[in-house]
């Protein structure tokens, strides 16, 4: 196993390059709401079972459909992560542990796992994106200003994904009332991503 960073420089333990590559693939069909994330990490983890973030993110998926009946699967996801602890980075089991906590039913306690992810990666736009849409569905405005405005002052335009920072940070100012900020971070968004649903 390698590790293999992406291209805002966050390490992942995958097999090879092309197998990074189908991650990297994988998680930009989260951030994009494309269909096909769940196929693609299907076929990803049939050719690297051993890839934690592969699991990790086949985990946040099914939690994020938010049906009961798929818990157990998120769950199944989880402890195969987990298995993998041995070969993964600290980052990595931290996701891991953030998505038990999740799988549990401990929301408040997966966020804290996510802000101390973000404290020393804060490039992780996955660690962001999970922490930005849970704070959304436990109804903390506060916390969702918070996070991502200290989150964006780690991003620039040249940032791969930024855009979608930019985005967060425009739902987040809106959600508190800050419609002036709001609507020129937003724009400033769209103008670097013009699919992102939260710019638009």
């Amino acid at each position: 196993m390698s590790q293999i960073m992406d291209g805002r420089g966050v390490s992942w333990t995958v097999a090879n390059e092309a197998l990074a590559s189908d991650l990297f693939g994988a998680i930009d069909s989260y951030f994009y709401f494309r269909t096909d994330a769940l196929s693609k990490l299907d076929t990803l983890l049939e050719a690297d079972p051993e890839c934690p973030g592969a699991w990790v993110l086949q985990g946040y998926l099914l939690m994020f459909a938010r049906s009961a009946k798929l818990i157990p699967k998120a769950g199944a996801a989880q402890r195969n992560a987990a298995d993998l602890s041995g070969i993964s980075t600290p980052r990595e089991r931290a996701h891991v542990a953030a998505l038990g906590a999740w799988v549990a039913g401990d929301v408040l306690l997966a966020q804290r796992i996510w802000d101390e992810i973000l404290t020393d990666n804060p490039l992780d736009l996955l660690a962001l994106r999970v922490q930005h849409f849970n704070a959304m569905f436990l109804g903390r405005p506060d916390h969702l200003r918070s996070a991502m405005t200290r989150s964006i002052a780690d991003w620039d335009d040249a940032t791969p994904g930024s855009g979608l920072v930019y985005g967060m940070t425009c739902m987040a100012l809106e959600e508190v009332g800050d419609y002036e900020r709001a609507e020129y971070i937003g724009r400033c968004g769209a103008e670097l991503e013009p699919d992102d649903l939260w710019c638009i």
